[in-house]
């Protein structure tokens, strides 16, 4: 049984669009450097209003692709807030993430309002030991609040059906 019916071969193309409500901020940057345990490029005590020190300051470069501050949406009944594509499959199904391909084109400031839109590019069905699985292929784009292309990240999410 073929996973991609008239419905699924639709999606391709699909896009949303996200605008993010307010800046990247400073304490954002800062923990997910903590995160890291990276050198932080910003004291716990200073303040964004030193500005000759915060001038230069710019987030850790995966920071771009793992930050959900630009979503507007509702957590869904998993608790999760991303980004998920429906894909209307007949089958119960698992998402495993498949892969990543980052480009960066400029770097993310504290003062960034992110615009990201994700756009289905393909959908592959592979047959697999037990059944057949879908290769949903996104190309996913953040955009600062001038429209400058900051970075693309091409994800495939692999879609397993359960049974």
């Amino acid at each position: 049984m073929s996973l991609i019916s008239e419905a699924v071969k639709k999606m391709i193309g699909k896009e949303v669009t996200y605008l993010a409500n307010e800046e990247i901020g400073f304490a954002s940057i800062r923990y997910f450097e903590l995160a890291l345990n990276n050198k932080k490029q910003i004291d716990d005590n200073q303040s964004s209003l030193d500005q000759p020190k915060m001038a230069n300051v710019v987030a850790p470069p995966t920071f771009i692709f793992e930050t959900n501050q630009y979503m507007n949406k509702t957590m869904d009944e998993q608790g999760y807030i991303g980004h998920s594509w429906d894909i209307p499959l007949d089958v119960e199904y698992s998402i495993v993430r498949g892969g990543n391909e980052y480009k960066i084109y400029h770097p993310l400031l504290p003062t960034t309002k992110l615009e990201v839109k994700w756009k289905i590019v393909n959908i592959i069905e592979k047959q697999g030991k037990d059944s057949a699985f879908l290769i949903i292929s996104s190309n996913i784009q953040y955009f600062n609040q001038d429209k400058v292309l900051l970075a693309e990240n091409i994800e495939d999410m692999i879609y397993m059906p359960t049974n």
